[in-house]
């Protein structure tokens, strides 16, 4: 049996479209179990949560990992850090040397 012209070119066609998605498909990246878990925590922090709770939620042993993990997430970190370093260190270290005064490096 032959089939009429503009109904093998539509198969021609649908088998081209099925191909071109399947290879789109197989060039995503695989995501793992791992990615995850990251994305929830990371999704966590964002919402407000604290890191005690991000910590209960994946399971780590100390908060001390879930900071070394997700800390960088956390709004606002690294301003106060540097709010924390305007503090210290002081503003005038020129004029201390020249008044004599040793400071630390």
């Amino acid at each position: 049996m032959t089939l009429p012209a503009a109904f093998r070119s539509q198969v021609s066609i649908s088998t081209h479209c099925q191909h071109q998605q399947r290879q789109s498909i197989s060039e995503l990246r695989r995501i793992g179990f791992h990615d995850l878990r990251h994305t929830f925590a990371s999704l966590l922090i964002q919402n407000g949560e604290s890191l005690a709770y991000v910590k209960e939620q994946m399971g780590h042993h100390s908060i001390q990992v879930t900071v070394d993990i997700y800390g960088h997430l956390i709004p606002g970190s690294n301003k106060q850090a540097v709010d924390l370093k305007s503090k210290v260190v002081p503003t005038n270290l020129p004029t201390m040397k020249k008044a004599g005064v040793s400071t630390p490096a």
